[in-house]
């Protein structure tokens, strides 16, 4: 077709974006010969498919199909030096779009608040983890303007107020003219770094039969994660879990997958009623997971961080066998504690760790388990004139301790333990 536009036997299917106007050469050709084919090629093919005529001409190869996009080889993209994620609040939030999730009053408003007032501050979230600093919206649909000043004036109590820290009570739904009004927001702040939308329901749009669940709650999260990219902002939306307890965290967000797959980051909280622990599990796309424990402070009205959970539910645990040792006054068997603390396997080879550890002795194999020390409150005794001589009282290290062939008699061999508060494992 290059020399005298008679068709080559190529299909027009296999010419990718140029199948038309080769096609319109080919019936061209079959219908007029080469004088109709040119005819057709001149009046209607080179003017509208200019990029073809200089291909024709020789003037430049076939486009690229991969032009304009922002492709790689797999060597290109392996030699990229990428710079590492961003925090929110350091180690325990992300940058980019999250999606806060707990269940109905256990925290998660606290918990938002709290990093809002951190990164408005440019100070520290949950009691010790620094925050990036920055303008910060808190779109508040879910609670009263007097709840919030509470919280707010127990948080701050004896602390700055943050300039930067804006509060909004009421805000239009997302396709209600909500995403344009964000948008303009950050265009009119550009030092924004985070927004807090609290809660997810009273902003996405109305749900629709037209459409399916999944595509609904997938498009109710998009917008604001193209938002985060094109303003450099983070942004936390606040949501409920549902009731499902199947062993998958991220089937406990209420509604579809399609919630959890449009954001970047999942953070579940959850805790159990009456307690004041809590785990804020931290789901990113990219990163591993990480499980965190918290403490609720009623006097600052916040959430205080722990450290990893695991490790802290073990401290926590640990505790409960030394004061069970303790209340009890005497060396108890592995039985004994798994009953009272309601526990099995894990509780046991908790008792062997904290006997490696030193934090608890056994003075015979397969026997009971005693504090390395009672704490010594009895009467020591009036040893006499001679340091071997003498009424020795109800020392407990004697008394409390002497259990079998194994007994422990020797008061300065033994390690007085009380507290286990950030012992971890060996």
């Amino acid at each position: 077709m290059t020399q005298g536009l008679e068709p080559n036997g190529t299909e027009p299917e296999a010419c990718g974006q140029y199948a038309e106007p080769v096609r319109m050469i080919k019936e061209a050709y079959t219908t007029g010969g080469t004088k109709l084919a040119r005819q057709v090629w001149d009046d209607y093919v080179a003017p509208g498919w200019g990029d073809l005529a200089a291909i024709v001409a020789g003037e430049q190869t076939a486009a690229d199909p991969l032009a304009g996009l922002r492709s790689f080889t797999a060597d290109e993209l392996l030699s990229l030096d990428l710079p590492e994620p961003d925090w929110i609040v350091e180690s325990v939030i992300p940058e980019g779009l999250s999606l806060l999730v707990a269940p109905p009053k256990i925290g998660k408003t606290f918990l938002a608040l709290n990093v809002a007032v951190a990164v408005a501050g440019h100070g520290v979230a949950l009691g010790k983890a620094p925050a990036s600093g920055g303008r910060v919206l808190y779109i508040n649909l879910d609670g009263s303007l007097r709840g919030m000043q509470k919280r707010l004036g127990a948080m701050l109590r004896g602390e700055s107020i943050p300039k930067n820290l804006h509060v909004v009570q009421e805000w239009e739904r997302a396709d209600e003219g909500g995403l344009r009004r964000l948008d303009a927001f950050l265009r009119a702040y550009s030092d924004t770094k985070l927004v807090v939308i609290d809660v997810l329901q009273k902003f996405r749009p109305k749900g629709t039969n037209k459409r399916g669940v999944y595509e609904q709650d997938y498009e109710a999260l998009g917008p604001l994660r193209q938002m985060c990219e094109e303003h450099a902002v983070s942004i936390i939306v606040v949501h409920h879990t549902n009731k499902r307890t199947d062993g998958d965290e991220l089937n406990a967000v209420s509604g579809s997958t399609g919630l959890a797959g449009a954001v970047e980051n999942v953070l579940l909280l959850t805790k159990e009623r009456g307690q004041v622990d809590a785990k804020l599990t931290v789901i990113p796309r990219e990163e591993e997971e990480i499980s965190l424990a918290l403490s609720f402070d009623g006097h600052l009205q916040t959430w205080i961080l722990r450290g990893n959970f695991d490790e802290f539910a073990k401290t926590k645990e640990r505790q409960r066998i030394l004061d069970l040792i303790r209340q009890h006054g005497r060396p108890m068997t592995a039985k004994e504690i798994c009953d009272l603390l309601d526990g099995g396997s894990n509780v046991r080879r908790l008792l062997r760790k904290m006997v490696d550890a030193g934090t608890l002795a056994q003075p015979k194999q397969r026997g009971p388990y005693c504090l390395s020390t009672l704490p010594q409150t009895g009467n020591i005794g009036n040893k006499g004139n001679n340091e071997d001589s003498g009424n020795d009282g109800n020392n407990p290290v004697q008394q409390g301790l002497a259990y079998g062939d194994g007994a422990i008699t020797d008061s300065s061999d033994v390690t007085v333990v009380t507290d286990v508060t950030g012992v971890t494992d060996q």
